[in-house]
């Protein structure tokens, strides 16, 4: 797993699954799959509006207004 997803996973007070071998692999796997979801949502807000020819103050300010509308 990536290290800075699974430090930010600790920091949101997520935990590993310890019951067995499995069922941790399939969750950091899961955790994984989850964070390169936003990550691909977050590039593609920013590709988007650097296409219209805005800088990153807007591309902040878009995501930030994106996953507080998901709330």
């Amino acid at each position: 797993m990536n290290e800075r997803i699974k430090l930010l996973a600790e920091q949101a007070g997520l935990k590993l699954p310890v019951d067995t071998e499995y069922n941790s692999h399939v969750y950091r796997y899961a955790l994984e799959r989850f964070a390169n979801s936003i990550v691909r949502e977050c590039t593609s807000i920013c590709e988007k509006l650097g296409n219209d020819g805005l800088d990153g103050h807007y591309c902040a300010d878009e995501i930030k207004s994106y996953f507080k509308e998901m709330k």
